[in-house]
């Protein structure tokens, strides 16, 4: 997470598991603190044992996390699973470099 959504954003829970196809699944779940929505923009990779990546373009999602202290649960599945890790990327300014 970059500086403006540590500010704002509460890790509450993070927990991962392998569903029934084997995939790797990351949980996440976040409260606003702020009073207002909190725009961000995330990115998840998800990468090989070997530390490729699971596949070359990963999209950027966009979401406005609501505020009031609200809790949010966010999931992502990998695309295959040979996934090993996975990173999670929270930026509140609009400015991922990629």
């Amino acid at each position: 997470m970059n500086r403006r959504a540590r500010a704002r954003l509460m890790l509450q829970e993070h927990t991962w598991h392998r569903d029934e196809r084997g995939h790797l699944v990351a949980r996440l779940r976040l409260r606003n603190e702020g009073q207002a929505a909190l725009p961000v923009e995330m990115r998840v990779a998800f990468f090989r044992e070997d530390g490729t990546p699971e596949r070359e373009a990963l999209p950027i999602g966009r979401e406005e996390l609501p505020g009031s202290g609200r809790l949010i649960g966010l999931e992502w599945t990998s695309d295959t699973p040979e996934a090993d890790r996975y990173e999670v990327q929270i930026d509140a300014k609009g400015l991922l470099p990629w």
